[in-house]
């Protein structure tokens, strides 16, 4: 379950699905309505917590408390870009450190190169980021970090993972995933992404600079996923699919709203302020499946919906 705690962010990434941005903050206690409805009905497994960029709440560490009390038997994390980490107050930090080393929380920090003029162009600054990443492991706390491949860092991506692997000992996992077609990137998106072949080489790549410098205690994800125990549940029960989206993924917005996966905006069904999990689930599951049967060459063509009636064609 992905939550959307914030639709407000400090960057302007070209690749960013979540554009543009309401400036929706919800309430702690909205949240809190929002957290334990969904614990009671839908009891998920993981939950992470999203953006914009969930660190602009002045309240994000109670936000991490109050989930990490009511998911006190998930796995919860949270995803950020990291720019105003290095920024909390000392007693914030102290709280976080507190819910990552306690293993309540996990950090996944976004950086697609360790250089500025490389990643200051889709993402911004860079300088921050490295900051944030620099004050995790001076304070011993376990970290990942989310890489999107596109074709402007795609040549500098084996020189950002040797430096991760060799200045960070608290980095656990590198997720390298290739830049997603979203509704406000459009067919933009072909400009951005490498081939498949292109991913497939530099991921191999990666796992063999892992292999050299003796880092298999880091995880690397992307490709792999394809192999894991969900996706073998989704094979038996459907037969086929491409993703997670709606089958056993979902994304609760800001507002309420609930549809299969954060990135597809445009395709709402149900509010969590007007229905129950179970309402909306079944509308979830059988849409989703429709979207899927819309997949063609391993492509999701999400960003060509218009509505739910086009959907629903």
């Amino acid at each position: 379950m992905e939550f959307e705690i914030i639709h407000s962010c400090n960057l302007n990434c070209s690749y960013c699905y979540a554009k543009p941005f309401t400036h929706t903050n919800p309430s702690i206690e909205n949240l809190e309505y929002l957290f334990r409805k969904t614990k009671q009905e839908a009891n998920p497994f993981q939950v992470i917590l999203l953006g914009g960029e969930p660190f602009l709440r002045n309240d994000i560490i109670e936000v991490l408390e109050l989930a990490s009390q009511i998911f006190r038997n998930q796995e919860i994390g949270i995803s950020t870009n990291g720019t105003l980490i290095s920024y909390l107050k000392p007693e914030k930090l102290a709280k976080l450190k507190e819910l990552v080393t306690e293993n309540k929380v996990g950090i996944q920090i976004s950086l697609d190169s360790i250089k500025s003029e490389i990643n200051d162009k889709v993402r911004g600054k860079t300088i921050d980021v490295l900051k944030a990443l620099d004050t995790l492991e001076s304070n011993g706390m376990f970290f990942s970090v989310g890489i999107v491949l596109t074709k402007i860092n795609y040549p500098d991506i084996l020189n950002t993972v040797e430096y991760l692997l060799k200045r960070y000992k608290y980095l656990t996992i590198i997720n390298l995933e290739n830049v997603e077609p979203s509704y406000s990137l459009g067919k933009k998106y072909l400009e951005l992404r490498v081939n498949s072949g292109e991913y497939e080489e530099i991921y191999r790549r990666v796992k063999e600079l892992k292999r050299q410098l003796n880092h298999d205690d880091v995880e690397l994800y992307g490709m792999d996923e394809e192999t894991t125990e969900h996706s073998r549940f989704l094979f038996s029960t459907y037969n086929f699919t491409t993703c997670t989206a709606g089958l056993i993924r979902s994304a609760v917005f800001a507002n309420g709203d609930v549809t299969g996966c954060t990135m597809i905006r445009n395709v709402v069904l149900g509010n969590l302020y007007r229905e129950s999990w179970k309402e909306i689930w079944e509308r979830v599951k059988a849409s989703f499946l429709a979207l899927q049967n819309k997949v063609m060459g391993g492509q999701c063509h999400y960003y060509n919906l218009a509505s739910n009636e086009e959907l629903n064609k």
